[in-house]
């Protein structure tokens, strides 16, 4: 008994959090759950500018894919702030988002929320914009060709 006692208590000092383990960023959200429409505002401050005042930011969806990616330039007084507009395909499954913030490999944090989801993604008006010329440049092109046909 003795031995599975510290067998457990080995394995469990070799497993740690991979995040957060460090008091150096400390991160937060304005609220723990959004629904479509809603900006998320991520703020927080770090402890050591010496190592640099530009953050990562990954959110990541339920489903591990990227949802946003940015730069945070931290202030002065090591505070930082980002409102993310949850909009886009990226975000439109609903469940639980990560947010990871990185100063560098060993200064990183996370936080979690909830998110609702997007019912509907709006086609890009620049896909939108390639789709309408590529039609034209046919239609363009099928008239030409008849014209030389006859």
């Amino acid at each position: 008994m003795i031995f599975a006692l510290f067998g457990i208590l080995i394995t469990s000092v070799g497993i740690s959090p991979a995040f957060g383990e460090n008091d150096s960023i400390i991160v937060t959200t304005d609220k723990s759950s959004y629904s479509e429409g809603e900006i998320i505002v991520i703020s927080g401050q770090i402890t050591y500018l010496a190592l640099g005042n530009q953050l990562s930011l990954i959110i990541q969806s339920p489903n591990g894919n990227i949802a946003e990616i940015a730069q945070i330039e931290v202030g002065s007084d090591k505070q930082f702030s980002k409102e993310i507009n949850p909009n886009g395909a990226y975000w439109k499954m609903p469940g639980t988002y990560t947010i990871l913030i990185t100063q560098d490999k060993d200064n990183q944090a996370t936080i979690s929320f909830e998110f609702n989801g997007i019912a509907s993604v709006s086609e890009t008006p620049v896909k939108s914009q390639i789709f309408e010329e590529a039609i034209t440049k046919e239609a363009i092109t099928k008239e030409a060709i008849t014209k030389e046909a006859i």
